[in-house]
Parts: structure tokens; C-alpha cells; sequence
């Protein structure tokens, strides 16, 4: 049973190889580490691969410095899964680390223990495939520390840009579209991809400053009027808004508006769910590509 189990193992990964341009020798350490990863018990480091391999341990450091196309390699693995209603989701994770000699140890937010805690911070990049309702993971991509980015004139929010944006070129082939949570509404994140061919989902804060978009005519003297005021979430003008209907304790409301922070037009979806002691909760969900089926956006 076990030899079976380990035998399809192998002969996924191999078929997994056959689209990236790495010889026989490459592919072949790379199947040795993925085996390792499922049957080394407890903490694994170079030493212990080792004992579990025939390759030596610097064999293991020699071969840990070479770059590897994860994207690729993952969206191989996962790609007779997938249908065509897909996105990439971004989220970053803290990593417990103590010590001060691991690269880009720093302080980083942990959600889990909501503060800021010493460590190490990895952004996972993802693939979301809508109507299994599953993530696939893509890539992990190291975060540099705060302190760090500062020397470079960059911002963190722009680092997370970054780090979606240089890998433009591998991850449009899957979507355009990127999924992030609330952190993420700023335009130091947002304009970035934008300008690079992404498109956003996220959420907006409850005090966000939103307005309708001015759909009179022009009078003809001086600048056109752009916006028709600021929108109050409590009385939405249901000229602009459309409701989608859920059930009974669901209700939903979309309509093309302005994003002041944002400096651009969204498709904004206003959800609004009550619960058993009939407490409302509203979320501001939104998208930058206006032309999608706001339905779609809630999924």
C-alpha cells in the first residue's frame, strides 16, 4: 500500500516536470526533497535530509541557492483540477523565529495573536478556483523587514505590489484578478497592480469615503462635474443601487461608484447580513473591474 502511494506520488511530481525546462539531474534531486518533506519526522534541515538521502549535505546547501519556478510547477500539479472561474489570493502569514541570524528576521503583524511579534513573514500567492471553492497554493515570497524597506524608500504596502507585480508575467497566465483582505484597500497597493494589468477584490472599512458618479448632462461652461456626493451607506439611492436578491437574512446592493483614496471608479457590492438577535452586519466589498458580475465578486 505504502510502495503504491509513493509510486503515484512520483509519478504526479515527474508529470508535473515535463512543462519546465530543468534537465534529468535537477528533476531528479527535486523528487528526492519532495519525498524527503513527507517522511522526514520532526525538524527538517540540510543535516537531516542528509541522513534520509544518499546526496550529502552540501549537496543539499549547493542545491537549496538555485532558483525554482514554483508557479509553474504548482499550476502544472493543479491545472487538470481547475475550470475557468479563477483568481489569485494574497495573504501574508508570521512565522515564529527567534535568534538574530536568519535573513530578514524582523517584526511583523500576527493576526492569530493580533500584535506585532518578532519572526519572519511570508505572503503566500495563491489560486482560488471559485466553484470548488478551494485555494491552491502557487508561491511563498519572503517579506522584508520594515527597517529594511525604509532604506530603499519603500513602504510595505508597496513591497506586497511588488511582489505580485514581478511575477506579472507568470501569474496573468492564470488571472489578472487578485483577492485581499481589508489591509490591502490602500492605493500605494492598488494603483501599482493596476498599472501593472491586475485587477482587485477586497473590503473597504465601514467609515470609507465613496461617491456617486455625476450621470447629468454638461451645461457646457467650465469642468465637467465628475461626482454627485458623497454616499451614505445608511440611505443608498436606490436610482444608483441594485439589489441582489440572497434570502432572508441576506441582502445585497451593488452600483459603479468613485473611490476617493482609491483615485478610481469600483464596482461597489454592499452586503448586509442579520443575525438571530437582529444585529446588522454591512461589509463594503469591491472590485476595480467594474464589468464583473457583482454576484461573482461575493464568491
Amino acid at each position: 500500500m505504502i510502495f503504491t502511494e509513493v509510486n503515484t506520488f512520483s509519478s504526479i511530481v515527474s508529470s508535473a516536470f515535463s512543462g519546465l525546462s530543468i534537465n534529468k539531474w535537477r528533476r531528479d534531486f527535486l523528487l528526492e526533497i519532495f519525498m524527503l518533506y513527507l517522511v522526514i519526522p520532526g525538524r527538517i534541515n540540510f543535516k537531516q535530509m542528509s541522513r534520509y538521502s544518499e546526496y550529502c549535505e552540501q549537496r543539499f546547501r549547493n542545491q537549496f541557492k538555485e532558483k525554482f519556478d514554483f508557479i509553474a510547477f504548482n499550476t502544472s500539479l493543479i491545472s487538470p483540477v481547475i475550470g475557468k472561474r479563477v483568481a489569485l489570493a494574497f495573504d501574508p502569514s508570521h512565522i515564529d523565529k527567534s535568534g538574530d541570524k536568519t535573513p530578514f528576521l524582523g517584526y511583523f503583524w500576527s493576526g492569530s495573536d493580533q500584535c506585532t511579534k518578532k519572526g519572519l513573514e511570508i505572503s503566500q500567492i495563491a489560486l482560488i478556483e471559485i466553484d470548488l471553492n478551494q485555494g491552491f497554493h502557487l508561491e511563498a515570497v519572503q517579506t522584508v523587514p520594515v527597517k529594511t524597506l525604509k532604506m530603499a524608500d519603500l513602504s510595505l504596502c508597496q513591497w506586497y505590489a511588488h511582489s505580485i507585480c514581478s511575477r506579472k508575467e507568470e501569474l496573468q497566465k492564470i488571472s489578472n484578478l487578485v483577492v485581499a483582505d481589508a489591509f490591502f484597500s490602500k492605493t500605494t497597493f492598488i494603483q501599482p497592480l493596476m498599472a501593472n494589468g491586475f485587477h482587485i477584490i477586497s473590503k473597504f472599512r465601514g467609515d470609507a469615503y465613496l461617491r456617486y458618479k455625476f450621470t447629468g448632462q454638461y451645461s457646457g461652461s467650465g469642468r465637467p462635474t465628475q461626482f454627485a456626493g458623497k454616499i451614505n451607506l445608511k440611505e443608498l439611492d436606490m436610482d444608483v443601487f441594485t439589489k441582489i436578491d440572497f434570502n432572508d437574512s441576506t441582502e445585497a446592493y451593488y452600483a459603479i461608484v468613485n473611490s476617493k483614496s482609491l483615485k478610481t471608479d469600483i464596482l461597489l457590492v454592499i452586503e448586509r447580513t442579520t443575525n438571530e438577535n437582529g444585529k446588522i452586519t454591512q461589509r463594503l466589498i469591491f472590485s476595480t473591474e467594474t464589468s464583473m458580475d457583482a454576484f461573482e465578486v461575493l464568491e
